[in-house]
């Protein structure tokens, strides 16, 4: 909430914003706790506390403040940015001789400075990635606050701080770059392999859907200008992956899956990126029963028939988990061939029974 409020109102003082931040924070707290009259009152007095203030917050919040209370709270979260003109660098925060005595006197209150100038300094970088950099600052300050020649050491700092940017931006570069090249149905299947390998204990249905929403969002992200992608889809990402650990929460589908639901709020979207394939897996026994290669593939909605085809894909998969690249794009291209070939036939069960053969020939080594 800190780094939202810090970006929302990027000119404004570390005092005003820690106000607005704390009572945001208590607001939702009575609001989670179910009291829909009480969580409304609370809005409309932080709302209220925000116009109040508002010539020490932003110049842009006179507009939302002169309309009505109901109207106010929509506005005030549309509201742009404030861009900040604080220098990107910091370098008070890690060239200054008192660092570590500032740090060691009030280490929370030192790190929410920190937290609150890096976010308003950065507006392109999204809130779970402002608190990767403030945990791996808070690591370097730790180490070199205990080391002997501290001044040395934190000239790391500059070095920290320019990896993580290269990071997001390097990872937005290949996601976006990826989704123009294979384009939407290729990027999808490209997700779904990719997660697949990750957590192939997953249904099919929740993995096809979890990688179609995934395609979606980069879609929608990538559509916007380059210094709000990231923040877009590391956000919209972090809901999605957010709703699917707490459905996974009582039994986490494995243990890899598990750590990245439960360590870490700030990593957790790094966390399942980075993920490599889990290496634990047993695949049952082939059943060709499974790949419900059926007339139902070329019925209903193009939606429903790309899901249903994609679900015959994943289950395949679960039996055949050791397909290598080359080998996955030629079971792509015969279920293409099937699907083409068999929903414009006369006869489309005849046509599936007769060639659901080309794809069990694929040999996966």
């Amino acid at each position: 909430t800190l780094v939202q409020v810090s970006q929302k109102f990027g000119k404004a003082g570390f005092e005003d914003v820690k106000k607005v931040t704390e009572e945001i924070v208590h607001l939702n707290e009575d609001c989670c706790k179910g009291d829909a009259v009480e969580c409304m009152m609370e809005r409309m007095e932080a709302t209220d506390h925000i116009c109040e203030a508002k010539d020490k917050l932003s110049s842009k919040l006179a507009d939302c403040c002169a309309k009505s209370i109901l109207e106010r709270t929509p506005c005030l979260l549309a509201l742009p940015n404030d861009e900040s003109d604080l220098s990107k660098e910091l370098k008070n925060y890690y060239e200054d001789e008192r660092v570590c005595e500032n740090y060691k006197k009030d280490k929370l209150l030192f790190l929410a400075h920190f937290t609150h100038d890096y976010a308003r300094s950065h507006q392109e970088s999204s809130p779970q990635s402002c608190l990767r950099v403030s945990k791996g600052f808070e690591g370097l300050l730790e180490k070199c606050c205990a080391s002997e020649n501290h001044a040395e050491c934190l000239k790391q700092a500059p070095i920290l701080l320019e990896a993580a940017l290269k990071e997001i931006e390097e990872l937005r570069k290949q996601n976006c770059g990826a989704l123009q090249l294979l384009g939407f149905r290729d990027y999808n299947i490209q997700l779904l392999f990719r997660y697949f390998f990750k957590m192939p204990q997953v249904t099919a249905p929740t993995l096809v859907e979890l990688a179609g929403r995934m395609t979606k969002v980069a879609v929608y992200c990538c559509g916007l200008a380059e210094n709000k992608q990231q923040t877009c889809a590391e956000e919209k990402l972090d809901i999605l992956l957010g709703e699917m650990c707490e459905k996974e929460k009582h039994t986490f589908v494995n243990d890899n899956v598990r750590h990245c639901c439960v360590d870490s709020y700030a990593n957790r979207r790094k966390c399942f990126t980075d993920l490599q394939r889990y290496p634990n897996y047993v695949a049952p026994a082939w059943d060709e029963s499974k790949l419900h290669f059926n007339e139902d593939l070329c019925k209903g909605s193009e939606d429903d028939q790309i899901k249903k085809k994609l679900e015959v894909l994943v289950e395949y998969m679960k039996m055949k988990p050791d397909c290598g690249p080359e080998k996955l794009k030629e079971v792509v291209e015969a279920f293409r061939k099937i699907d083409i070939k068999c929903c414009a036939a006369e006869d489309h069960q005849k046509c599936f029974d007769d060639e659901v053969c080309n794809v069990t020939a694929v040999q996966c080594v």
